[in-house]
């Protein structure tokens, strides 16, 4: 190899180098750093009689030190079971207020927000067994939402049908936090 190609080469090299160098030194300033990873998992046993959920609750918490994110997957219940309920699951900060929440009688879901406190965090889960009250609840949550409940009481396409029975509602979830 002459001399011109073994400098042409040694510098783009250095200019590969220096550009890796500060690629990575942007996003090490920039980007979020992972701290958390977290499995964990809750089963409420839920009773319909005449109408009405009968709840033995159980929940989760984790811990937030100094993470501001949170990036979380959640399983809920089987899709194959027919609710004559819905779901709310709320993650709650230290504060009791709502940092996130979701909705539905089965499913999975992939969230994203803000830890906007240090503490403990909890998960957990309400039943409803009618669309009124579902709507009320939603809105306490969010003031904006807009829930349109048809003539026939559904919400959505879901028939809170109150059917009497007795399910096992497993909440499964994986979370990872990050600065």
């Amino acid at each position: 190899m002459n001399k011109t190609v073994k400098s042409v080469l040694f510098a783009a090299g250095v200019v590969a180098v220096l550009a890796l160098t500060v690629l990575f030194g942007y996003l090490g300033f920039k980007g979020e750093k992972p701290l958390d990873k977290m499995n964990l998992s809750y089963t409420d046993k839920v009773t319909m009689v005449n109408g009405t959920p009968e709840v033995v609750h159980s929940g989760v918490e984790f811990k937030n030190g100094d993470s501001t994110k949170c990036k979380m997957q959640l399983t809920m219940g089987d899709p194959s079971e027919k609710y004559s309920f819905l779901t709310i699951v709320k993650i709650l900060a230290p504060s009791g207020k709502a940092a996130a929440w979701v909705s539905g009688s089965s499913g999975s879901w992939e969230m994203e927000f803000d830890l906007p406190e240090k503490g403990t965090y909890t998960i957990t889960s309400e039943y409803y067994a009618d669309a009124y009250s579902f709507r009320d609840a939603c809105l306490e949550l969010d003031p904006n939402i807009e829930i349109k409940i048809e003539d026939d009481g559904s919400f959505d396409g879901f028939v809170f049908s109150g059917e009497d029975g007795q399910w096992k509602i497993d909440h499964d979830i994986k979370i990872n936090t990050s600065k």
